[in-house]
């Protein structure tokens, strides 16, 4: 029971940092609209400046999953230690009475 609530936090945990909807609405707009305006060159954008565009954004994005994904294995660990020491402390007490 308590596992299943912990993991439960941990996903509602990561999707309110990962997937808001500010996140979801970035996402959309530079994966349909950007390739879109390439394809039709209704920007005029010059292809070299497109290939920098992605990626920059993929290597930001990488680095913000990676940042979300420590905290996240940081938050785990710290809780299955708490929940170690807890379960040592009970099984002292029931052994000593």
């Amino acid at each position: 029971m308590g596992k299943s609530k912990f993991k439960e936090g941990i996903r509602l945990y990561a999707r309110d940092k990962v997937c808001g909807w500010t996140f979801i609405i970035v996402s959309a707009i530079l994966i349909v609209f950007l390739p879109l305006f390439y394809f039709t060159n209704l920007l005029l954008i010059e292809e070299k400046m497109l290939f920098w565009l992605f990626s920059a954004t993929s290597q930001s994005m990488a680095a913000l999953f990676a940042i979300v994904g420590m905290f996240s294995v940081f938050r785990y660990q710290d809780i299955q230690n708490r929940l170690r020491n807890k379960i040592d402390v009970l099984k002292e007490k029931f052994q000593s009475g």
